[in-house]
């Protein structure tokens, strides 16, 4: 009797078995991956290098990689910037194959040597141009500017930081995201 109730539990354990994989084949639903980021190396964690950022800056103004974990908000590198002068530099990328959507763009600075600054992250999107202003105000008070709701039909988006400031003004930028929203 015991070996009947045993072969009877084995067969409807297997039966079960059986009938959950063919449900759940029938009911798998093909899924789209969502990237997290769009922006490529936006976290400037690409050894001495700011590839595919292009930097437009004026004469005298320091802006390059930079390799110290204590400046930057993760991993070890960032964007850095100095001058004895003004302070004028855009560092900028196109971002393409864009999904049609809601889009949202951030990223982190922080500096100090705040002489009239005019520091706005932007987006250039289907002809239409959209800022965010921010500033530097102390070394590791880390500020986060966001342009949320940015519709994107082309596919295309240049995405970059403005930073104008008077002499002595410096900082890093950290982590760009631009994210696909919900």
């Amino acid at each position: 009797m015991k070996k009947g109730i045993t072969k009877a539990i084995c067969l409807v354990t297997v039966l079960c078995l059986a009938l959950a994989g063919c449900s759940k084949k029938e009911t798998k639903t093909a899924t789209t991956k969502v990237k997290s980021n769009y922006v490529v190396n936006g976290d400037f964690e690409k050894k001495k290098t700011l590839d595919p950022w292009k930097v437009q800056k004026a004469k005298g103004n320091e802006v390059d990689w930079y390799d110290r974990k204590s400046d930057a908000t993760s991993g070890q590198g960032s964007l850095h910037f100095f001058s004895e002068q003004d302070v004028s530099f855009k560092a900028e990328q196109t971002v393409k194959e864009l999904p049609k959507g809601s889009y949202e763009l951030s990223c982190k600075i922080q500096g100090d040597g705040a002489n009239h600054p005019d520091i706005y992250i932007y987006a250039e999107i289907d002809g239409k141009t959209y800022k965010e202003k921010t500033t530097i105000n102390g070394y590791k008070k880390w500020n986060e500017p966001k342009l949320t709701k940015l519709v994107v039909n082309g596919g295309t988006a240049k995405i970059g930081i403005s930073v104008a400031n008077g002499p002595g003004g410096w900082g890093t930028i950290d982590d760009f995201t631009l994210k696909k929203l919900k």
